[in-house]
């Protein structure tokens, strides 16, 4: 069962949501109550668009363990993608109280508070992010537009620059040069 869990864990690293799913829904077929699992399976679903479907899992996850970090952020992301705010911030900032040092719990919570108008608040959990793990490229992607919005353009550019000397996917980075270029042509 542990091989199955880390081979769709690494699915869902490599964006196979789908086979990560499949591989998921046969483990909780056996083991209806295992925690990873509906963890896994509820981030897999997130990070598929079915916001809803992951809500039940991670709801019914959170039972059993209600401080799973990795849960409690994945809530918050389902709840984000569905434009409920409220609810999202309360998963994603208790999330972030029970691990302060994950750097994907404040890169979303950022997200968040950058939809709700705390740009303040939205800079400093990037900051944070970017300093526990400055190798994360959707937080360099999401710093960067940060300091856009805050007007500085030459922070913005050094850090796509940063962001393209890394090995991204080619979304990402098509979009970074795009952005990059845009920067280097209003100066």
């Amino acid at each position: 069962m542990e091989d199955v869990l880390q081979d769709a864990e690494v699915r869902i690293q490599h964006g196979d949501f789908e086979s990560a799913i499949g591989l998921l829904q046969n483990i909780l077929a056996d083991e209806p109550d295992n925690p990873r699992a509906l963890a896994d399976i509820g981030v897999a679903f997130t990070e598929s668009g079915e916001n809803r479907k992951a809500m039940k899992a991670l709801d019914f996850c959170l039972k059993l363990e209600p401080e799973n970090v990795e849960a409690l952020e994945a809530m918050g992301c389902s709840y984000l993608r569905e434009s409920e705010y409220d609810p999202a911030r309360r998963y994603l900032e208790q999330a972030r109280d029970a691990d302060p040092g994950n750097a994907s719990v404040l890169r979303n919570l950022s997200v968040l508070y950058s939809q709700i108008g705390l740009q303040k608040e939205s800079q400093e959990c990037l900051q944070k992010s970017y300093e526990i793990n400055p190798h994360d490229y959707l937080t360099l992607y999401a710093l960067s537009f940060s300091y856009l919005n805050s007007g500085d353009g030459e922070k913005a550019a050094e850090t796509l620059s940063n962001l393209l000397e890394m090995e991204v996917p080619e979304d990402i980075r098509a979009l970074a040069e795009q952005q990059l270029v845009r920067i280097q042509h209003d100066d």
